[in-house]
């Protein structure tokens, strides 16, 4: 599965969950292996980053897709311009229920569940957010084997 494709499709499929008409879409995609994983999988796993990135940044500012593989890996980085995740709630976002937001728009299970998908197919997920520069999530992938 080529991930540049899979990234492009995700931000066509983000945008009947929510508005991305001010949102600046920035395609960084250096070339990188295919990866053997189920690609409505990682569909949803993009969707769901996309989507909260877009709500973060309240359907304005940029996000930036990027894809690139060193020592054995490969990663797609999904930045926004957003306000950031406070430290305190940093250690807790992948847990089940645990949300932010108001309570008719939450199930507190994004996070969770795009962990759980990326862990399926051995990769793993880390984020990096700054108070009032944004947010980047890391997804990671072992490169697969040339056997």
């Amino acid at each position: 599965m080529e991930i540049p494709d899979l990234l492009d499709k995700a931000v066509k499929m983000a945008k009947f969950a929510t508005v991305l008409n001010e949102v600046e879409v920035v395609r960084d995609y250096n070339p990188v292996p295919e990866i053997q994983a189920d690609s409505g999988d990682l569909i949803q796993v993009i969707v769901n980053l996309i989507v909260n990135a877009a709500q973060a940044m309240k359907g304005r500012g940029r996000l930036t897709l990027a894809t690139h593989g060193e020592e054995g890996t490969i990663t797609v980085s999904i930045h926004d311009t957003g306000p950031g995740i406070p430290p305190e709630h940093r250690a807790k976002i992948f847990a089940p229920f645990f949300t932010t937001k108001q309570v008719d728009k939450r199930t507190g299970l994004g996070l969770y569940v795009v962990q759980s998908l990326i862990s399926k197919h051995g990769g793993r997920i880390s984020v990096e957010s700054e108070e009032g520069k944004g947010t980047t999530f890391h997804i990671q992938f072992p490169i697969p084997s040339q056997a």
